[in-house]
């Protein structure tokens, strides 16, 4: 469950101002960490209290991320090579810089929240972390993503599991990092 529903789910909130008086049919909902508009990312069904017209109540719709439905760099995710963590749910998604192995690679690892009972095809998920590594190491390191509404937070990680994801971080950084090689 993501954090802004937890927050808002069944709360009511009191109306300060909105561009319109006391329509509250217009108005955005800004994202406090990228300070961008996500009115755009959340359902909102509106009820006024008309005991108390200055009040609505807030009942937001969760929307599901797939692993398919998250766009990185100018890439699709599934479109990158993919390391299963050992012993965790946890999918760590990597993109080679250059073809050389040298130069360092862009990497997102995700963490599935629900799968189809059938096929198990994952049909949420949220970010991890994700991040840049060049010819010299990581140099970009953020923890979850506005794209799965978890960026910079992560609720009750699982530490084991995050030091086993950032093992093969690791792995790849000697791999695909020159400087990094030549250090080890």
């Amino acid at each position: 469950m993501r954090l802004w529903k937890k927050i808002f789910k069944k709360k009511k909130l009191k109306i300060i101002d909105t561009p319109t008086g006391k329509d509250v049919s217009t108005f955005t909902i800004t994202d406090y960490v990228t300070g961008e508009d996500i009115s755009k990312d959340i359902e909102l069904k509106i009820h006024t209290d008309k005991d108390i017209p200055e009040y609505i109540e807030l009942d937001i719709e969760e929307k599901d991320v797939k692993p398919e439905d998250i766009k990185i760099y100018g890439f699709k995710l599934t479109d990158w090579k993919s390391i299963k963590i050992k012993d965790t749910e946890m999918i760590l998604y990597y993109n080679p810089i250059a073809k050389n192995k040298e130069n360092g690679f862009n990497f997102y690892c995700i963490e599935p929240l629900g799968w189809t009972v059938d096929t198990k095809e994952i049909i949420n998920c949220e970010c991890v972390f994700f991040g840049t590594a060049y010819f010299d190491g990581i140099r970009h390191l953020y923890f979850g993503d506005h794209q799965t509404d978890n960026y910079g937070y992560l609720y009750y990680p699982k530490l084991n599991n995050l030091l086993s994801a950032l093992k093969e971080l690791k792995k790849l950084e000697i791999e695909y990092c020159r400087e990094i090689r030549e250090i080890e």
